[in-house]
């Protein structure tokens, strides 16, 4: 038990060395939202490039295998290699935090550049690239969960991520790509544009949301508040 104390001890010295500098977790009152969001947006500037050790994923660059999307009945879309830049500049656009409910909406400001190799119906594999910008708001409840030492940690439930693009999203396709995707109906195109756009944008602030559920479970609910 002891050892196992002491591991304990230098995992969290550690994961204050990498993710505390600047007091990166300054602890804030449970009612004081501006704090709360301040701190949040702290540790993704922080940790953009990732902390492999602690199992913080990069979110600039990305990296995303593949992402498959029903763009229509019988036209399916496989997105491929793809590399997300830009999430970095991610801002904080809103969080607010419900004590009764114990849920959070934390909504995410971000633009992002979008590359990779693009096929439909698993047809003509070719490059892409595209640019998204958009409001992600992700909503989730959390529980207190105490330890064999009495001390409270979060436990963050299931994430649902609401996508609201701020203008049309851009994608360059290759020409054939271009003809068995789109149907020259602007509203329709538009409209796969916007699906491939907020799955992807999904994917990448759901990365995020898993990196703060990351630090819920590495640091005791006092690190908070």
């Amino acid at each position: 038990a002891n050892n196992m104390s002491v591991r304990l001890g230098f995992v969290l010295f550690l994961v204050h060395s990498a993710l505390c500098e600047d007091q990166l977790l300054k602890p804030c009152h449970s009612q004081d939202i501006d704090c709360l969001r301040q701190t949040t947006q702290t540790f993704l500037d922080k940790s953009s490039s990732g902390i492999p050790q602690f199992n913080i994923v990069p979110i600039d660059p990305m990296a995303i295998a593949s992402i498959e999307v029903q763009v229509a009945p019988e036209k399916t879309v496989d997105l491929k290699e793809i590399a997300v830049t830009g999430l970095k500049n991610l801002r904080i656009d809103n969080f607010t935090m419900d004590l009764s409910t114990r849920s959070v909406a934390l909504a995410m400001d971000a633009e992002a550049n979008v590359q990779g190799h693009i096929s439909v119906n698993d047809k003509d594999s070719t490059p892409f690239s595209g640019k998204i910008a958009g409001l992600q708001t992700a909503h989730y409840t959390y529980e207190l969960i105490k330890n064999d030492k009495g001390v409270e940690f979060f436990k963050v439930g299931p994430v649902t991520i609401d996508c609201n693009l701020k203008q049309k999203p851009e994608l360059n396709v290759s020409e054939v790509v271009s003809k068995a995707l789109f149907s020259g109906n602007d509203d329709s195109d538009d409209e796969i544009k916007k699906k491939l756009a907020c799955e992807t944008f999904q994917i990448a602030c759901g990365r995020v949301i898993s990196n703060l559920r990351t630090i819920a479970t590495l640091y005791p609910k006092n690190a908070f508040f």
